[in-house]
């Protein structure tokens, strides 16, 4: 792994830089900071229309389908530079949905459904996690049985994060009960708006709204199924090690931590500037020698996939990094910071917008979004390291 860009990346980096310089105005960081994290306000949608006039939806997506046809490395930079200005999200059904059916889906489904994604006609929110079926996606209950034309689905899924918001469901559905677990279960593509749909809000800790979906003999067109029908737990993992890796991504924590740095600096504890507090140093630099680390761990995986080569193993591993150092920056940002860091953002005395504390308290989403940490320990044991089962012989 070469630890610097080409100079055809770097004039890349420079033309967003450019670009979100010009349009990312503090009226929209701080729409975005008084928002629900999923949900996009007017300022926010303003900006990602100019983002698909540039072109820039879909960077590594085939020219035929609205993309650039350009390298994984070229979106993960695009990605990084979005997270570091603070701009508006690209939402998940552009990065591992949408590219999950172009890779899967026929000729048909694509040219359906990828135009109207790229033009934001279509949302798609992931639907996996069941009460009995989160970490253990295998053992999902939600079904689809085929008659004549349609699919007939009956089910629940919880945690559903754009439920809300979307237009359609990525839905995972047990297709064939007679076979093993992981291969009777069937992508297929749900209006929400359908008969016999429901969407009720769960609230939580970090502010993030998330939802649990009931799904009540709703009928949806056979058309719909993503690929082939009982392998949708390859497309399931596909997209999900996409979603995995944009959450291994930990620009915008880069960021918060170097204004945390800026607050240190300037703030006077006891007569001691607490940038010159022996702890506080040591805690710092340790972040950010272990964020850097990240980083290029990350760009390592996208340079792999550049390659032609899968790399399972260092996506996984950037996953369960990044969403620890999220945790990470949050509880020891909120520790050097002092009372201060326990501020939310309407307190006048609040340091860094209550970036910090906002932080501490959504970071335990990222731990398991995409997969909980722990089982994402044990897949890297098992199929990449080769150990065995717990309790194997």
């Amino acid at each position: 792994m070469r630890f610097e860009f080409t100079e055809d990346q770097i004039a890349w980096r420079d033309k967003i830089r450019d670009f979100l310089r010009q349009n990312v105005t503090p009226a929209i960081q701080q729409e975005k900071r008084n928002s629900d994290p999923i949900t996009n306000g007017p300022l926010a949608k303003a900006f990602l229309e100019k983002v698909k006039k540039k072109g820039w939806i879909g960077i590594g997506w085939p020219k035929e389908y609205g993309g650039m046809g350009e390298t994984m490395v070229k979106q993960f930079i695009f990605l990084e530079e979005f997270r570091t200005a603070k701009a508006p999200a690209i939402g998940m059904t552009l990065t591992s949905l949408a590219p999950t059916i172009m890779s899967v889906g026929s000729d048909e489904m694509k040219k359906e459904w990828i135009p109207k994604i790229v033009d934001g006609e279509i949302e798609l929110a992931l639907g996996y996690s069941e009460p009995d079926a989160g970490s253990d996606l295998a053992n999902l209950k939600t079904e689809a049985v085929i008659d004549g034309d349609e699919f007939v689905i009956n089910g629940q899924k919880t945690w559903n994060s754009e439920g809300h918001v979307a237009t359609h469901e990525f839905l995972a559905c047990r297709t064939d009960p007679d076979v093993p677990k992981h291969k009777g279960i069937s992508i297929i593509l749900v209006p929400i708006d359908y008969p016999g749909v429901k969407v009720l809000p769960i609230h939580t800790w970090g502010d993030v709204r998330t939802n649990e979906v009931f799904f009540d003999n709703v009928r949806v067109p056979r058309s719909n199924l993503v690929g082939n029908l009982n392998e949708g737990w390859t497309y399931a993992m596909m997209a999900l090690n996409l979603e995995r890796f944009d959450i291994g991504s930990i620009a915008d924590v880069r960021r918060l931590l170097i204004e945390v740095v800026d607050f240190l600096k300037s703030t006077t504890v006891d007569g001691e500037v607490l940038s010159k507090n022996t702890i506080v140093r040591q805690r710092v630099a340790e972040l950010y020698s272990e964020l850097e680390i990240c980083k290029w761990f990350a760009y390592a995986a996208a340079a792999m996939i550049d390659e032609k080569k899968f790399p399972m193993k260092e996506m996984l591993m950037g996953k369960v990094m990044g969403s620890e150092l999220k945790a990470k920056v949050g509880d020891i940002g909120t520790q050097v910071m002092g009372l201060y860091g326990q501020l939310r953002q309407h307190s006048k005395w609040v340091p860094v917008n209550g970036d910090v504390e906002r932080l501490f308290r959504v970071a335990p989403l990222f731990r398991f979004g995409g997969g909980t940490n722990e089982i994402m320990r044990d897949i890297i044991a098992q199929k990449s390291l080769k150990l065995p089962r717990e309790g194997a012989r």
